[in-house]
């Protein structure tokens, strides 16, 4: 009702369901919220910069292997992903102490 007598438009409506439905799915699988929030936020940003880099170098992404510091800055972020993944797959493996 508070989604359709702001500017009284069924897409409003729409859109309320729908982030409704994505949390409440969001509760059911125990997504953690704070990445969600950080990826809508810093999205754009993060777009808006790779536009401008991406057109200077040519269009190639190799200008973001070949910086010691983005370079550094990928594999940490690979490492922390892969660690993760193993951590979680290590902890769904043993066994359950009573």
């Amino acid at each position: 009702m508070g989604a359709y007598a702001i500017r009284t438009d069924i897409l409003d409506v729409a859109v309320a369901l729908f982030f409704g439905i994505v949390g409440y799915l969001a509760r059911k699988f125990d997504w953690p919220i704070p990445p969600l929030l950080l990826g809508f936020i810093l999205g754009p940003k993060l777009e808006g910069y790779l536009r401008p880099s991406l057109s200077m170098s040519g269009g190639s992404i190799a200008v973001f292997f070949t910086q010691p510091i983005s370079l550094g800055f990928i594999l940490l972020t690979s490492l922390l992903i892969a660690l993760r993944f193993y951590l979680g797959k290590a902890e769904k493996t043993a066994p359950k102490q009573s």
